[in-house]
């Protein structure tokens, strides 16, 4: 299932989604992250994701969307773990 067949009330800060290889080379280039992220969304005028479920107890790392990479892009990307 891909991010954009979610229903319009599902909370995204709860998916976890694969990240395309171009998009987790320039992810891995730009400032790290893991192949597979949740979603975090908008804080401080950007997209973040995080390796960390939202659930997590203690700090949780949070990477910026790269540079070229919109915050739509993630709707196709597929989801690998929903907790929704």
């Amino acid at each position: 299932m891909f991010v954009k067949e979610l229903p319009e009330n599902s909370n995204l800060a709860n998916i976890k989604v694969q990240l395309p290889e171009k998009v987790l080379e320039q992810y891995q280039a730009y400032c790290g992250g893991d192949a597979q992220m949740w979603i975090v969304g908008s804080m401080m005028g950007d997209w973040f994701l995080s390796p960390n479920p939202p659930n997590i107890k203690g700090e949780r790392r949070l990477y910026p969307m790269p540079i070229g990479i919109e915050p739509s892009n993630i709707l196709e990307w597929e989801i690998v773990e929903n907790l929704n």
